[in-house]
């Protein structure tokens, strides 16, 4: 960004003048500003000043240094944009208007945010309801961690069990975990934290702690052994299915061994969520 303090007057007649597709003249610019020809000329004469514009035979045109200015505003604007359309279901059109009352606004707080936000956003766009990649996800998260969560829904296959009480050794994981894209070669991961759990049951007092992870790949099942924490490989989970709004979303079948019977072997389905508004 140019380091070059510009009113919000100068802001809007940059962007005007990039995206107009007719020569633009003084009469012409103040008639869409419905400004007057003597605060429009104001404006215009300050511009040429600062080298942002300048005139031939009554034409105004960006100078190159006011293009790239309004080239860099009219890229935050539309990033802004893509994040209150996408992300909170605001209408085209009124997204660009707020986006571009935004880029105006003297506080930076709110443009700030919804730049960081932007570049999760713009890879999502119009991706409503399809599917990505374990690669593309990795690509929208980027390098280095981010923590997301997760909840299970079943315990068994059957439908019957769908809702029955967790097991104690799959609630000595904790709800969120690390997502680590590595910036070269490495292997992108997913890693759980675990917990030791203890409950009462018919007078006695029972410990548990998850023992052993259990996963397939490839048509063969995987075992790690569990410390304070256990990860796995990221693209186990084949596919993000994106439902809007921000929210991505993926299933993997997961079996979590108790140290205290490690006869017990029952595979559960790990849903992850990630909010993109979160990640920012």
């Amino acid at each position: 960004m140019f380091d070059i303090s510009l009113t919000n007057n100068q802001k809007q007649y940059l962007l005007y003048l990039l995206e107009s597709d007719r020569d633009e003249s003084l009469p012409t610019i103040s008639a869409y500003f419905n400004c007057s020809k003597v605060n429009s000329k104001k404006i215009i004469d300050r511009m040429v000043k600062i080298g942002l514009v300048y005139k031939e035979q009554n034409i105004i045109y960006l100078s190159d240094l006011g293009r790239h200015i309004a080239e860099e505003n009219k890229l935050e604007r539309d990033d802004m944009a893509i994040v209150l359309q996408a992300g909170l279901g605001i209408e085209k059109k009124s997204a660009r208007e707020l986006a571009n009352s935004m880029l105006m606004e003297e506080s930076s707080s709110m443009r700030a945010r919804l730049l960081s936000m932007a570049r999760y956003f713009v890879q999502v766009d119009n991706r409503q309801g399809t599917s990505l990649s374990s690669d593309e996800m990795a690509k929208i998260l980027g390098p280095g961690v981010s923590r997301i969560y997760f909840v299970v829904f079943q315990e068994e296959n059957h439908p019957d069990d769908v809702f029955v009480p967790l097991s104690m050794a799959l609630r000595g994981i904790y709800r969120d975990v690390e997502v680590t894209i590595s910036p070269d070669d490495s292997e992108d991961l997913i890693t759980f934290r675990v917990k030791p759990i203890e409950e009462a049951y018919e007078g006695n007092q029972y410990s548990c702690k998850p023992k052993l992870l259990v996963y397939r790949d490839e048509g063969k099942e995987r075992v790690i052994p569990i410390g304070e924490k256990v990860s796995i490989p990221f693209n186990l989970i084949k596919t993000w299915y994106y439902t809007g709004g921000g929210i991505l979303q993926a299933a993997l079948e997961l079996c979590v061994i108790p140290d205290i019977n490690i006869d017990h072997r029952h595979y559960a389905k790990f849903v992850f969520t990630i909010n993109l508004f979160n990640l920012a």
